[in-house]
């Protein structure tokens, strides 16, 4: 008697296979996806907290904001913006290409005290999963 597998047992065990490593690439793709978006929005965090900081200081004498600003059929992105005509005053940071502004376009200002004039949140979402978002609020007394 031969003893070995027979087609049908390897054809299900090539299945089995398939399925498992479809739903653990499939998995895999969800997480990095979601990870890009708490990167993004922890970033956006950071460039918002800086310009208030610098608006505090008076850095340069003068107040600062972020403008945010989206490109139709592009990548949105958001800058450093200054003095009393709030021109740009520093490098375009673009949002990863798989990630856009939800709303909130235009211009994010803090006044000397660092209280906010301007949206009182912004909203970040995957392209591909527009359930999948993240949320940044900045309150009435500037805690972001």
């Amino acid at each position: 008697m031969k003893q070995g597998f027979t087609l049908i047992e390897l054809v299900i065990s090539l299945a089995l296979v398939v399925i498992l490593s479809t739903v653990g690439v499939l998995g895999l793709v969800s997480f990095r996806s979601s990870q890009s978006l708490r990167l993004a929005g922890q970033n956006l965090v950071v460039f918002v907290r800086d310009a208030q900081q610098k608006s505090i200081s008076r850095e340069g004498g003068a107040e600062w904001g972020v403008r945010f600003t989206h490109i139709a059929g592009g990548r949105d992105s958001y800058q450093l913006i200054t003095g009393p005509a709030f021109n740009p005053a520093g490098s375009v940071v673009a949002l990863p290409s798989a990630i856009e502004f939800v709303s909130s376009y235009g211009d994010l200002t803090f006044d000397k005290s660092g209280l906010p004039t301007g949206p009182s949140s912004l909203i970040i979402r995957l392209t591909g999963n527009p359930a999948m978002l993240r949320t940044v609020t900045i309150n009435a007394q500037g805690i972001i």
